[in-house]
């Protein structure tokens, strides 16, 4: 038995040697690659409902869809483990059992589906290594910070959080119900009929096709324009715009700015920690890629900002932001310092889904 336990010690601690494979599930897409500090996306990039048969529009009622509260983990649960492996081999050609595995995972992920996601690696795809990673403190590692606001807007969801050296408390958080790139795409759709405009619905789910489509930006005073010689082509891009701010008609979703706020307000830290908040707010997701977004929410926080000592209100808008949890998991998994954070084979054998408590932090 000590012989056989050996061998399978010395089989894992081969492959943590091994590059890791690095899965981002969203609503929308997902995100593949292996794991290298100096990537700036992931090597492969395919539609979630590639992997299901379920459509985007099927996964939540409408009204569910936007009480989620950027907790919205249905995706995984809706993908077939058979379909992901194949996806993993014929783009990666790799074999999930060779090599460590690192999962993305929503803010406040519950911790049935963090079970779940536990049982299905190591009992479906056979892996010998795996960890889960917050989506939003990834993000910031992305950018090489460890402390600061990041606002996470994407199809499904969108918040803010503050973190501080690394770590996300549950409370220090604010949610955008209606600011998601999938209102945003309704409220496209809905202002593009009532001016009787072509609008190709088959593009609604794509983040950053919406905002391309929509051809709207967003300049420092807040206006935003599609084509200067058309009236209602530059009423309908500052609508779209003014949604991210709360300020689109009949709209209950507070404003992004407010949500930051309100993220930096619940961290409950000391007064001092607060101008590293607002000297340090990361822009990430596809519904983030809005030229013009991160002048634009400077100036509103300059004007309303609680901690008058904060320096200056500094936004940071990476290019490739819409991959930033991906970009900051791939970081992460290739230091040499994460390798006692990952779960083995051997230790979900032995304590199951209570090995979260001692390799994962909870948020």
């Amino acid at each position: 038995m000590t012989g056989e336990w050996m061998t399978v010690c010395m089989e894992t601690a081969k492959v943590l040697e091994k590059q890791a494979i690095v899965l981002d599930i969203g609503a929308f897409n997902v995100k593949l690659g292996f794991s290298d500090v100096r990537k700036s996306k992931p090597d492969y990039i395919l539609k979630t409902s590639h992997l299901t048969d379920i459509t985007l529009d099927q996964r939540l009622p409408a009204p569910e869809y936007e009480k989620c509260c950027g907790t919205y983990n249905c995706s995984f649960d809706e993908i077939s483990s058979e379909s992901l492996v194949q996806f993993v081999e014929k783009h990666l050609h790799a074999n999930p059992e060779e090599h460590p595995v690192l999962l993305v995972e929503s803010f406040l992920t519950e911790r049935k589906c963090r079970n779940r996601k536990l049982q299905v690696v190591f009992e479906e795809l056979g892996a010998s290594a795996f960890a889960l990673s917050n989506e939003a403190l990834l993000s910031l590692y992305s950018t090489g910070r460890t402390t600061g606001v990041v606002v996470e807007s994407g199809y499904s969801k969108s918040y803010c959080c503050a973190i501080h050296e690394g770590i996300s408390p549950p409370y220090a958080y604010a949610t955008m119900h209606c600011n998601s790139g999938r209102s945003t795409a309704k409220i496209t759709e809905n202002l593009m009929e009532v001016e009787s405009c072509k609008y190709t619905s088959q593009c609604a789910g794509d983040d950053k096709s919406v905002l391309q489509d929509a051809m709207s930006f967003m300049e420092n005073n807040g206006k935003i324009s599609v084509d200067p010689s058309s009236s209602s082509s530059s009423d309908i891009g500052y609508e779209i715009g003014e949604a991210l701010f709360g300020k689109f008609k009949a709209q209950s979703s507070k404003a992004i700015h407010t949500a930051v706020e309100e993220a930096i307000y619940n961290a409950d830290e000391m007064e001092d920690y607060n101008h590293f908040y607002y000297e340090n707010i990361v822009l990430s997701g596809g519904n983030t890629l809005y030229p013009g977004l991160k002048e634009r929410l400077e100036l509103e926080l300059e004007k309303t900002k609680v901690d008058k000592d904060a320096k200056q209100v500094s936004v940071i808008a990476a290019a490739n932001r819409q991959f930033s949890s991906w970009i900051g998991g791939s970081i992460v998994a290739s230091l040499p310092t994460f390798k006692h954070r990952w779960i083995t084979k051997e230790d979900y054998r032995e304590s199951g889904s209570n090995i979260f408590h001692s390799k994962c932090l909870p948020y």
